[in-house]
C-alpha cells in the first residue's frame, strides 16, 4: 500500500547475480527473513504485517508462530502446484497455514476468492478490493503522434504490463496487416527471448515499423497511456490464474481511468465487465482474426469510441480507484488493531491519525 502509515522497507542483494540461478530464490527468502527477524529483535515488533504472495506470506506465517504477529494476506493470483519452480513449491506447501492463521484475506475478484475459500476451507474474513489506481491521476497528456512523429491519422493502440505469451500481443501484431494507419506500443518486461519472437514477428509480417516501445517505460506512464485509442488487454485463459481476471488486472483499471477503451479477450468475467459498463470491446474468438473484427469496429465508430471514453473516466471517479477500494479496509484494520500512523518530518517522527 502506497500509503506513508505503513512503511516498506526493502532488502537489495547485490551478490546475488554470483549465485546459480536455482538458489537464488532460496537466498532471497532466507536472507529476508534473517534481516525481518534481527529488526525485530533491535526495533521491537510491529502491531501487523500486510503480507503478498507465497513468499511473504510464508514469511509471515513464519513470524506469527515465533513473535505471535498478526497479519493479513493479500492474495493477488491463484497458483497451482504445476506452474512452480522447485523452490516455489515448497513455499506452496506453507499456503494453507499462511492463509487460515491470517486476520483476513483480500482478493481482487469474487471467483478467485470463491476457488481458495474451498480450496483450503477457509474461515477467516475475506474482502473483495479491486486492483485500481489512486485518484488524481490525470495530469498533462503526451501527445504519442507528435513525439514518434506518426501520421496524423494514425490509430495508438497501446499495451503495458508483462511480455509474454499469456498476454496474446502476437495477435495484435498480426492483424495491424490489415489496418496500415494502426500502430501497435508495446511497453513493459519480458524475457529477451519473448521480445525477440515479437520483433520477429513484426520483421516477418512487414509491420515494424508500426510495432513500437518492445521496452519499459521509464517515466510519464500515465501521461503515455492517456495518450492513446485504445488499450490491449488480452490475456489467454489458460489456467486459473487467468481465467479469473477482470478486477485483478491493474491493466484494465489503469487505462480506464486514463479513458482510453479496452480491449480484452472473450473470457466471462472481462466480457462481462467491459459489457455492462459499456466501456470497451471484447474478442469473438481469441486469434489474430478475432483482434482484426475488433479494430474494424473500433476504427469505424469514433462517437462510441469517445462515449466509452467517457464512461471510463465516471467509473473511475466513482467506483474503480484507490482510495473507493482500499481506504476504508485500510481504516478498519488500522483502528481494529490500534496502528499508529507515522509521519517523518525532518528527521523526527511524528505520530498522527491511528
Amino acid at each position: 500500500y502506497e500509503d506513508e502509515q505503513f512503511p516498506r522497507v526493502r532488502f537489495s542483494f547485490p551478490s546475488l547475480s554470483i549465485l546459480p540461478a536455482k538458489l537464488q530464490f532460496l537466498f532471497v527468502f532466507a536472507c529476508s527473513l534473517h534481516s525481518i527477524v534481527k529488526r525485530l529483535l533491535r526495533d521491537g515488533k510491529p502491531k501487523f504485517i500486510s503480507a503478498h504472495g507465497l513468499s511473504e506470506q510464508a514469511i509471515a506465517y513464519i513470524l506469527k508462530l515465533l513473535f505471535k504477529i498478526p497479519y493479513m494476506v493479500h492474495v493477488h493470483e491463484i497458483v497451482e502446484w504445476k506452474e512452480l519452480s522447485p523452490f516455489n513449491r515448497l513455499l506452496y506447501l506453507f499456503e494453507r497455514c499462511a492463509l487460515q492463521n491470517a486476520e483476513f484475506l483480500i482478493f481482487p475478484e469474487k471467483e478467485r476468492a470463491a476457488i481458495y475459500k474451498r480450496r483450503y476451507d477457509l474461515q477467516v474474513p475475506i474482502h473483495i478490493v479491486y486492483n485500481c489506481p489512486r485518484l488524481g491521476l490525470a495530469g498533462s497528456k503526451i501527445d504519442l503522434r507528435a513525439k514518434y512523429k506518426l501520421p496524423k491519422d494514425s490509430f495508438i493502440m497501446t499495451y503495458i504490463g508483462g511480455i509474454g505469451s499469456a498476454n496474446a500481443l502476437e495477435f495484435g501484431i498480426e492483424a495491424l496487416k490489415e489496418f496500415p494507419s494502426v500502430y501497435f506500443f508495446i511497453w513493459g518486461f519480458g524475457a529477451k527471448k519473448n521480445i525477440a519472437q515479437l520483433r520477429e514477428l513484426a520483421k516477418k509480417l512487414g509491420v515494424s515499423d508500426r510495432v513500437l516501445g518492445l521496452e519499459q517505460l521509464s517515466e510519464n506512464k500515465w501521461a503515455h497511456l492517456s495518450g492513446a485509442d485504445l488499450a490491449y488487454c488480452v490475456y489467454r485463459r489458460s489456467d486459473l490464474r487467468t481465467e479469473h481476471l477482470a478486477t485483478a488486472s491493474n491493466k484494465m483499471t489503469e487505462n480506464i481511468a486514463m479513458g482510453v477503451p479496452v480491449l480484452v479477450n472473450d473470457g466471462e468475467d472481462f466480457k462481462g465487465f467491459v459489457h455492462s459498463n459499456k466501456i470497451g470491446i471484447s474478442l469473438k474468438e481469441m486469434s489474430a482474426n478475432g483482434v482484426k473484427t475488433a479494430l474494424h469496429w473500433v476504427l469505424s465508430h469514433q462517437k462510441e469510441r469517445v462515449d466509452m471514453s467517457s464512461r471510463e473516466r465516471t467509473l473511475y471517479c466513482e467506483e474503480l480507484h484507490y482510495e473507493k477500494q482500499f481506504t476504508p479496509l485500510i481504516g478498519y484494520y488500522a483502528g481494529h488493531f490500534q496502528l499508529v500512523k507515522r509521519k517523518v518530518v525532518g528527521k523526527n517522527e511524528v505520530k498522527s491519525g491511528y
